[in-house]
């Protein structure tokens, strides 16, 4: 996989009012204008909608207002894996199915180390060609040497990294965590 973007994630970037804990604010925008950049608003391939699979957790505040944002995209068919009463997914199991584009906001760092290992991989194989995986991880709770191996690639650490303190919605609990955004397209 070629990696796009791969960097901590700064107060300069776009937050949304709509979300409402400090990360989710600066998270789901800076994925969405991901998908955008790369595919556009209208993007269809071969006649078909852009698939989008939403791998991260959570049935309930900020995580049903992002399902709702990318379900308002008509030309973007979203398979959420996050919402209770729809498809619950376990990110450390293999599956068959692919995808465009493939989802993971803020939940590798909720797993044990061997668990991201196995996770990563699965992500890695729900992307069809030349799709993209885009995912956003606490740090230090997601040792990202480990993404760096992965992907041969090193994490930019410039601007002013966003913490719980900086944030335009400051949040002390979460004050030694930082968020990184990694987006990497596969090849042919």
């Amino acid at each position: 996989m070629e990696v796009k973007e791969f960097r901590f994630l700064h107060v300069l970037d776009k937050y949304d009012k709509q979300y409402e804990s400090w990360s989710r604010a600066y998270e789901y925008p800076v994925v969405i204008k991901s998908i955008v950049k790369e595919f556009g608003v209208l993007h269809t391939k071969w006649g078909q909608p852009l698939t989008i699979h939403n791998t991260a957790w959570g049935s309930e505040g900020d995580h049903v207002k992002f399902r709702d944002e990318l379900d308002s995209y008509h030309h973007w068919k979203c398979r959420h894996s996050d919402i209770v009463g729809e498809d619950i997914y376990d990110i450390t199991q293999p599956t068959t199915k692919t995808y465009d584009v493939v989802l993971n906001v803020s939940t590798l760092e909720h797993l044990e180390p061997v668990q991201q290992k196995y996770a990563l991989t699965n992500l890695i194989k729900q992307v069809k060609p030349k799709g993209l995986l885009i995912l956003t991880f606490d740090y230090p709770r997601v040792d990202k040497s480990f993404l760096e191996d992965v992907f041969k690639y090193q994490c930019d650490r410039n601007g002013v990294i966003l913490n719980g303190i900086n944030s335009v919605r400051p949040n002390p609990s979460y004050s030694g965590l930082e968020i990184i955004l990694l987006v990497a397209q596969k090849g042919e």
